[in-house]
C-alpha cells in the first residue's frame, strides 16, 4: 500500500512540475505507439510538437516515477494512474492556465482544432443554467473518455464559462 502511495503521488507531482510529461505518457499509451518497436525522444517530439530535450526531460521525469520503462528500442507505460489534482488549487489553477496557454498557441498558429468563443448576455437564472450544462457536459465528456477503446489520439479539451461583469 505504501508503494502505491509514493507512485501516485509521484505522478501528481509530476503533472504538477512538469505537465508536459503527462501528456507523452498519454501518447505512449495510443495503440500506434505502444505496437512501435523504435521510439525515439526526436520522434515523439515531432508527433507533439516538442523538442527532444523537452520530451527526455519528460521521459526521464516518467520513468524516475515508475510510470513508464524502456524496453528494447522503446518506451512502454508500466502503469496508469488516474491522478485527483484537485489536492492543492493553486497547482490546478497553474495547469488550467498550461493548457489554455497551448490553445492560445494553436488558435495563433492555425492549429486543426474546435475553438470556439460567444460573447453574449443573459439573466443571472441563464448563466447559472449555462454553469449547470456546462459542468454537465464535462462530466459526459470523461465518462466518454473512461469508456473509450481504442487508445488512438491524444486530446486536450479547455472550457471556459465566466463572467466578464459583476
Amino acid at each position: 500500500m505504501r508503494e502505491a502511495w509514493r507512485e501516485l503521488t509521484a505522478a501528481r507531482e509530476a503533472a504538477y512540475a512538469a505537465p508536459w510529461c503527462h501528456v507523452v505518457l498519454r501518447l505512449l499509451e495510443t495503440e500506434r505507439w505502444r505496437s512501435r518497436e523504435q521510439a525515439t525522444a526526436a520522434d515523439i517530439g515531432a508527433e507533439l510538437g516538442l523538442s527532444s530535450a523537452d520530451v527526455e526531460g519528460a521521459v526521464r521525469l516518467l520513468e524516475t516515477t515508475g510510470q513508464i520503462e524502456r524496453r528494447g528500442g522503446t518506451w512502454h507505460v508500466k502503469q496508469v494512474h488516474n491522478v485527483d489534482l484537485a489536492a492543492d488549487p493553486d497547482a490546478v489553477r497553474r495547469l488550467k492556465a498550461w493548457a489554455a496557454t497551448i490553445g492560445l498557441g494553436r488558435i495563433e498558429r492555425g492549429d486543426e482544432g474546435l475553438y470556439s468563443y460567444n460573447l453574449f448576455c443573459v439573466s443571472e437564472r441563464d448563466y447559472a443554467e449555462l454553469q449547470r450544462l456546462h459542468r454537465a457536459y464535462f462530466r459526459q465528456l470523461r465518462a466518454i473518455v473512461a469508456e473509450s477503446a481504442p487508445s488512438e489520439r491524444v486530446v486536450m479539451v479547455n472550457l471556459q464559462l465566466f463572467a466578464l461583469s459583476r
